[in-house]
Parts: C-alpha cells; structure tokens; sequence
C-alpha cells in the first residue's frame, strides 16, 4: 500500500486528498501560494500572523504580497 492510500484511509480520505511533501515549509508554500493564486487573499486585506510565525512560513507570505496586494500585520505576543 502506498503512503497515500494509507495515510488517506487513517484520516478518512482518497489518496488522491493527500500530498506528502518533504517539510512542513515544502508543504505551507505550496498550499500558501495555491490560496493566494485561487483569489483567495483579496487586494487590501490584511494577513495577521503571530510574532513566532516560522520565519520560512512568513517569508512564503512575503513572497506573494506583491502579487496579490495584501497587507502583512504581525501580532504582539502576550505579556
């Protein structure tokens, strides 16, 4: 059994719903990217993100803020 079919049938799904990537940044961009490609992000809004973000996850969002126009604002940890 390939570790689509296998991991697909763990969670309930088709192999087909599963993309194994080689990290979790690999697997952010790409989905990041297809979101803001699909009109996902609109021009003027804003992306909030947590101050410790991965550094990898917030450059992928920098990556595409040009194309899409959106506004970048990093939250404040708590106290």
């Amino acid at each position: 059994m390939r570790a689509e079919a296998f991991l697909a049938e763990l969670i309930g799904g088709s192999a087909g719903e599963v993309a194994l990537t080689p990290s979790d940044s690999v697997a952010f961009a790409k989905a990041w990217w297809g979101w803001v490609l699909g009109g996902n992000v609109p021009a003027g809004h804003t992306v909030w993100v947590d101050r410790l973000t991965y550094h990898s996850h917030y450059a992928t969002m920098v990556q595409t803020q040009q194309l899409a126009h959106f506004v970048i604002e990093v939250l404040p940890s708590l106290p």
